[in-house]
């Protein structure tokens, strides 16, 4: 019964990580330092646009998931993305 309903929250972060790379509303760095200078008052995150999830610096897979990028956590939040569970 919960398959249909992961599936569909899948599909559907999928999507919004397209619309997000497509529309170029949330700006990514390769490095933390691009990142803070961008951003110097928020949170540098660590997050994936095609999977719309991001990390803190501290968690598991802050730095670790292969398609992420660094991010302002206000700009990734406002573009939709959601947080990662601490233990991910």
């Amino acid at each position: 019964m919960r398959k249909p309903f992961v599936v569909a929250a899948v599909a559907t972060l999928a999507f919004a990580g397209s619309a997000l790379a497509q529309s170029g509303d949330l700006k990514y760095f390769k490095s933390e330092t691009g990142a803070l200078q961008h951003c110097p008052k928020d949170v540098v995150v660590w997050g994936s646009i095609e999977s719309g999830v991001f990390f803190s610096k501290g968690t598991r897979r802050y730095e670790k998931t292969k398609d992420g990028h660094y991010l302002c956590k206000s700009e990734a939040v406002a573009a939709g993305l959601v947080e990662g569970t601490r233990d991910n």
